[in-house]
């Protein structure tokens, strides 16, 4: 099937679950900032991307598209680009403490992921290649891990561009996570942990339900173990266990497997409906709409083995959330027609319809990949296999005892119970989420305040240091010129000692009101650098326009006319050291700074109320 036809089912799946979407707010790619004393970073904000249609880019292409800034800021944490059949660039960079003693490794917590190939830099200008995925060869792998997972040794470098490159024929979601050795072994034995009691739980019910089928003969019992048994092969592939540890050298098999298993859930779920809210004899419409789920499920298990997996991926997608619905709507039709097990049976399917759509749609590309789009059909499937069992269970004992008072007043007092848990529960949700909302709310504010000089309301040092971090590295990158003003009030001591410290503040304020005036791009970064000495960072500027930046502000400020009587003009004025560089890669920023202080200790030292400045020219 040619791409066209890919892209005409991915945007029928769009619209399907149309109502169901919502935004995502974007975020600004930078540096991953790293130490030795963290669990875990999440790089997602850090990672910028770049779509390959064609799957032929090369390395060197890809680093010369970065240079030139043709990478995308990603706006999904994570990364998630849905059943798409292209390639995909991503890269991210780091800063801080970039060593460890247990070394670094960057984890991708998604099996199913076909191909990734990962980039390290050397530090000379060349990469060390890596790969991983479930169509790679395990002993061409680094790690013998279910997911992709890569070593990166006890140093990362700096500023420097890690590249990742990605392909999957299913839905590539691109989890990314940058551990310590040490904190990563801990971490997969949390996730083992994890892992197992979910398994345990699915094989303690399946030997519950077999219990009671030996118990009460009833053939329901097996088709819901058929369901749990199918589902457990389907989580098996999402987890990557199965190609680890059943099939490690089936890579064929490995990819169909996931593909066939989900046929095959979905075929038990139809044929569980039909048996437990015996269909036939309760709605001969929603009989027929089984029959043909279960037919169509069977021919696609049996098709999947041919066609493409992303094609047979998005089939399974678009029919199961037709299925779910339909069973759904099954058990209200048939429980309002009074047969009183269904009612479990909606519970049940309640949890695990929720959590299934919010999979698909996750793997569809709809919804971010989270905590709780992330493990939703572990937790809905897990209450809904209790719950189903308990409905079995259920009833058998109403066929059992139905003319029974005492069996009938013990279910009602059970089911008030539920309901009592359910609204607690619900009450308890909301209560939680408005906190949550109000934190959010405070947090924010309290990241605002943390980022203004109070007094002038200009970005404070801090905020100063980080832009000048990032532009100081993008003007590497692009090898644009990036120029500083260090200003600086003249006499200012001399002007709190003669009018008081209170209108020393009006003076700092009403000074950066014409700062700030004076100054006409946004991309401009306006600061109080300490006391009273502001910075201005001026991106893409040479050293003349510059120094005309600094001249029009001292001008402006000498126009002002602000009163200093102990002034030897009688009025405030500001000195200017100016400085302007296209950085190299061993160029410093602390030597760039130095410049413009030095600069302003020349305008200083000439009488104050002019601009001085240095240029470095690099060879």
């Amino acid at each position: 099937m040619n791409k066209n036809a890919y892209s005409s089912l991915s945007t029928l799946c769009i619209e399907i679950l149309l109502l169901l979407l919502f935004c995502m707010s974007s975020a600004s790619a930078y540096p991953v900032k790293v130490n030795d004393m963290k669990m875990a970073t999440n790089i997602g904000l850090a990672v910028e991307y770049i779509e390959d249609s064609a799957s032929a880019y090369t390395l060197e292409d890809i680093i010369k598209l970065n240079n030139s800034n043709q990478f995308k800021t990603s706006s999904k944490v994570p990364l998630n680009f849905g059943y798409s059949p292209n390639t995909y660039w991503l890269c991210f960079s780091v800063m801080g403490d970039t060593y460890s003693e247990s070394g670094w490794v960057l984890d991708l917590p998604y099996a199913p992921l076909d191909y990734v190939t990962f980039y390290i830099p050397d530090g000379k200008g060349d990469y060390k290649e890596l790969k991983g995925g479930d169509r790679i060869d395990r002993r061409a792998k680094q790690l013998n891990l279910a997911h992709p997972a890569f070593i990166l040794g006890n140093q990362l470098l700096a500023y420097q561009q890690y590249y990742i490159k990605v392909s999957s024929s299913g839905s590539i979601n691109m989890p990314l996570f940058l551990w310590t050795g040490a904190a990563f072994t801990e971490h997969l034995d949390r996730s083992k942990l994890a892992i197992g009691i979910l398994f345990g739980i699915l094989f303690a019910l399946m030997l519950y339900n077999l219990f009671l089928y030996i118990s009460t003969r009833d053939n329901d019992f097996l088709i819901c173990n058929l369901l749990i048994l199918a589902y457990s092969f389907v989580q098996g592939g999402y987890f990557g266990i199965s190609t680890q540890y059943l099939w490690p050298d089936m890579i064929w098999w490995a990819n169909k497997s996931l593909v066939v298993f989900a046929s095959f859930t979905f075929l038990s779920i139809a044929f569980y409906t039909n048996s437990f809210l015996k269909l036939k004899e309760n709605s001969t419409f929603l009989y027929k709409a089984m029959l043909g789920f279960m037919v169509f499920y069977i021919v696609l298990s049996i098709a999947s083995l041919f066609i493409d997996y992303r094609l047979a991926s998005i089939i399974i997608a678009l029919v199961a959330i037709l299925l779910l619905i339909t069973v759904f709507i099954g058990g209200m039709v048939v429980y309002a027609r009074g047969y009183k097990p269904a009612r479990f049976f909606l519970l049940a399917w309640t949890f695990f319809l929720l959590g299934m759509v919010l999979l698909l749609l996750k793997l569809l590309g709809i919804l971010p990949h989270v905590f709780i789009t992330e493990h939703s059909v572990q937790l809905g499937f897990a209450i809904n296999a209790v719950l189903l069992s308990f409905a079995l269970a259920d009833r058998v004992n109403i066929l059992r005892k139905e003319k029974d008072k005492a069996q009938q007043e013990a279910l009602e007092h059970l089911e008030e119970s539920q309901l009592a848990k359910s609204k607690f529960l619900a009450d308890t949700e909301r209560l939680v989420e408005k906190r949550t909302i109000e934190l959010e709310g405070a947090n924010k504010r309290l990241a605002e305040l943390a980022s203004i000089d109070v007094l002038t309301g200009l970005s404070n040092r801090r905020i100063f240091n980080e832009a000048m971090d990032k532009e100081f590295q993008r003007a590497k990158r692009a090898r644009n010129e990036l120029a500083l003003i260090i200003l600086d009030i003249d006499y200012f001591k001399n002007y709190n000692d003669s009018y008081g410290h209170l209108r020393g503040d009006d003076c700092l304020r009403e000074l950066a009101g014409i700062f700030r005036s004076t100054l006409s791009r946004a991309t401009d970064t306006l600061a109080r650098y300490g006391g009273e000495e502001f910075a201005i960072i001026l991106c893409d500027t040479n050293l003349e326009g510059a120094v005309k930046v600094a001249e029009s502000i001292r001008q402006a400020v000498e126009d002002a006319y602000i009163p200093h009587n102990k002034s030897d003009l009688g009025y405030v004025t500001v000195s200017c050291g100016v400085t302007s560089v296209i950085p190299m890669m061993h160029d410093r920023i602390e030597d760039f700074i130095n410049n413009a202080d030095s600069a302003l200790y020349d305008a200083k030292s000439a009488g104050r109320n002019c601009v001085k400045y240095k240029q470095v020219i690099n060879r």
